[in-house]
């Protein structure tokens, strides 16, 4: 654990490096450091990549195409195969796929953080997901993507640009389809200008919480 947490330290020190700086070239370096000890460590690690995140990376060696491949996802998670697919078309090796993997969670968890550096404290909010999600992401493969992908829709949200966070939605949504609980956030958009929005939220929050069992069999249908 104390080895995690100073790896996670560093990581965050390296970030605020890149967002003092400035430069496009630190932020690339606070980026990839984080990808590369992800996307390069044992593909063993991970309790999904023993159950499908392997397996279904060596398995695309018997599709015969796009078409196939697709056919093979029994899920909406479209874009996870895709991923999947052109790593194995360009390498046999599957550090590939789990870099490519890590570089995009790194990637809009990086880039949300620094477009949010004004409105949040950039330091708790990294070091709140690298204890909560960026370790737990070796195993939730498709997960993590959609989390990650979820965290970035939140500054279109916040800055009002309701298509592109419903477009970010939609693409965190073909690696993961939980990522579709993210919706409850637009009647928050809509509300925002009556006079009991609060209230309003307040209830609609309560009744999500008091029916997530249900909200939640709904996602797996």
């Amino acid at each position: 654990m104390l080895f995690y947490l100073t790896l996670f330290l560093l990581f965050i020190a390296i970030y605020k490096w890149a967002e003092l700086d400035g430069r496009w070239w630190t932020l690339l370096i606070a980026i990839l450091i984080p990808t590369l000890f992800e996307g390069l460590r044992d593909e063993v690690v991970g309790e999904d990549m023993l159950g499908y995140g392997g397996n279904w990376f060596y398995l695309m060696d018997e599709k015969d195409g796009l078409l196939d491949m697709f056919e093979f996802a029994q899920t909406p998670e479209y874009a996870y195969h895709l991923l999947i697919y052109l790593c194995k078309k360009l390498s046999q090796d599957i550090h590939l796929y789990m870099t490519a993997c890590a570089l995009i969670k790194m990637t809009m968890v990086s880039l949300f953080a620094y477009k949010m550096r004004e409105q949040l404290s950039s330091t708790l909010f990294l070091f709140s997901y690298y204890c909560f999600f960026y370790v737990l992401s070796f195993s939730m493969m498709r997960q993590g993507i959609a989390v990650a992908i979820c965290i970035y829709s939140i500054y279109y949200f916040f800055n009002h640009n309701i298509i592109r966070f419903l477009i970010a939605v939609l693409v965190a949504y073909f690696f993961h389809n939980s990522a579709i609980l993210m919706l409850l956030l637009v009647p928050i958009y809509y509300l925002r200008n009556l006079k009991y929005k609060y209230y309003i939220i307040l209830g609609g929050i309560l009744l999500v919480y008091f029916s997530i069992e249900n909200l939640f069999e709904l996602v797996l249908m």
